[in-house]
């Protein structure tokens, strides 16, 4: 399927302006400038009881055909004892709850929002793409494991990230 000048334009722009966003515990990568998806990787957060401390955990946000009037979804790729596992989740302002979203959030604010999920875990409730109950234990779990996972099981993403 050949991308349209106008897709490449949109997703140059969004890649671009993701390169002026500094956040010490984000970064950002992609395959391609013309691929609509765009990989984030999380690291040193601690949590409300340093539960994440150790934790990388990278995520895939997918920008369909008419972002960014409409929001992109989002999945963790990493185990983490909050999401399931490469499973869309489903939280304000994503794919799936397409009412509170503004086009001016941008993926970089999206990004915040996946770094909402894990700081709030607490109040998130149940949706789509989470876990029921999670528990403290299981999460710092997974942050220990996180970066092999990530090396072993996400090598060719990871590598983006170099």
């Amino acid at each position: 399927m050949a991308i349209s000048p106008t897709k490449v334009d949109k997703w140059t722009a969004t890649k671009t302006n993701l390169l002026a966003v500094s956040y010490p515990y984000i970064k950002y990568a992609w395959r391609r400038i013309d691929d609509p998806v765009v990989y984030v990787r999380i690291s040193g957060m601690l949590g409300a009881q340093d539960e994440f401390t150790s934790g990388e955990y990278i995520a895939e946000i997918v920008m369909g055909d008419t972002y960014p009037i409409t929001p992109p979804h989002v999945k963790i790729l990493t185990p983490n004892g909050i999401t399931q596992l490469n499973t869309f989740i489903s939280i304000n302002r994503f794919g799936f709850h397409s009412e509170g979203y503004s086009p001016s959030i941008g993926v970089a604010g999206i990004s915040m929002l996946v770094v909402a999920v894990f700081i709030q875990w607490r109040e998130l409730g149940s949706g789509v793409g989470l876990i029921a109950a999670p528990d403290i234990d299981n999460i710092r779990a997974a942050a220990q494991s996180s970066r092999d996972y990530n090396r072993t099981n996400l090598q060719e993403i990871s590598l983006l990230f170099e």
